[in-house]
């Protein structure tokens, strides 16, 4: 139980390492619930024009993705948002 536990969490930071340099602005991404626009990959260091690296860098972690029902939301974990097709 305790190796499958573990190799659960090297799968999952596997998963938040791909999504964290695969994720590009623009990108429509789900977590589940809301669905939203990428608008910043901070730690790729791509910002849309209307939010910008000097509003948003000191993050330092993750992405910001722009929903509809919330609003700007910041994922400091992209591993859990699936890329919408």
């Amino acid at each position: 139980m305790i190796r499958m536990a573990a190799g659960f969490a090297l799968v999952r930071t596997h998963r938040a390492e791909t999504m964290k340099s695969t994720l590009r602005i623009g990108d429509q991404v789900s977590d589940g619930g809301l669905l939203g626009t990428v608008v910043a990959n901070i730690e790729t260091g791509e910002f849309s024009a209307e939010y910008t690296a000097a509003s948003w860098a000191y993050l330092k972690v993750g992405v910001l993705v722009l929903t509809d029902g919330a609003g700007l939301v910041h994922y400091p974990d992209p591993g859990r948002l699936t890329v919408a097709i």
